[in-house]
């Protein structure tokens, strides 16, 4: 982080339904200058056994509603664009956590609603009183919450009653190849009136084939995420596509 390696990408998440850019997930990327790419996997779970993972979240979080920022003043095809940002249970957790997202979004005057934070899988079964506190004071201030993995691990349908969410976002697990169609789409239809009653937003990620993307048209999921459609790109590309969409270009 003192020498600047950190860079964030930025992975579409896409609206079948027109097919524009829904949101964009910040995701963490360390270029180390002997060692090369060196995946967040590794990096963070390093962090996050300090507390260098408050750090890196600040970071994260300012560089990302920076950037959106930037994008929603030049382009007129990014004003309801958000970003969303992964946040771990510790940090999520904290007592100066709301603060931190407050002041963060008033410093690059982004607007509460197009700010999207992820709860990891360790998060979201995380049962501290402080983690869900803070769910309710950032829902009350308007901010999106997502609770990631869904269908996997930790996640579990008891979550959704005691955290506020407002996104699900279905592992790649439940639309895999290895399981049967059948299965998929039982799983996708339930799974998607349950998001629909609730009024959260559903969104598929991990879709690598085109068999994943042709299951998810066919059941009606609106919104998905992963590498078939859109690869994680620097900022300055999202800005170009950006620029396209829009129709404005800077000399």
């Amino acid at each position: 982080m003192e020498n600047e390696d950190l860079h964030l990408a930025y992975q579409p998440i896409i609206d079948l339904s027109d097919g524009t850019t829904h949101a964009v997930e910040a995701l963490s990327r360390w270029e180390h200058p002997a060692l090369g790419p060196i995946g967040p996997t590794e990096f963070v779970a390093i962090a996050e056994r300090s507390s260098t993972i408050h750090k890196l979240t600040a970071w994260a979080l300012r560089t990302a509603c920076a950037d959106l920022a930037q994008w929603q003043a030049i382009y007129p095809s990014a004003v309801e664009l958000a970003v969303a940002v992964n946040v771990s249970s510790t940090c999520f957790g904290d007592v100066k956590f709301v603060e931190i997202v407050a002041e963060t979004l008033a410093r690059t005057n982004v607007h509460p609603r197009h700010l999207i934070l992820e709860l990891t899988e360790t998060a979201a079964a995380d049962p501290a009183t402080t983690l869900l506190g803070n769910a309710a004071r950032l829902r009350r201030m308007g901010v999106r919450i997502a609770l990631d993995d869904f269908g996997v691990g930790y996640s579990s349908l008891g979550r959704l009653a005691t955290v506020p969410i407002t996104d699900l976002k279905l592992d790649r697990t439940l639309t895999s190849p290895a399981l049967e169609e059948v299965l998929c789409a039982a799983l996708l239809r339930a799974t998607m009136g349950l998001a629909t009653d609730l009024g959260i937003n559903l969104i598929a990620e991990g879709v690598e084939i085109a068999a994943q993307l042709d299951l998810l048209r066919r059941q009606g999921c609106r919104y998905v995420q992963g590498n078939l459609l859109a690869m994680p790109r620097p900022a300055e590309i999202i800005a170009a596509e950006l620029a396209l969409l829009s129709g404005t270009f800077r000399s």
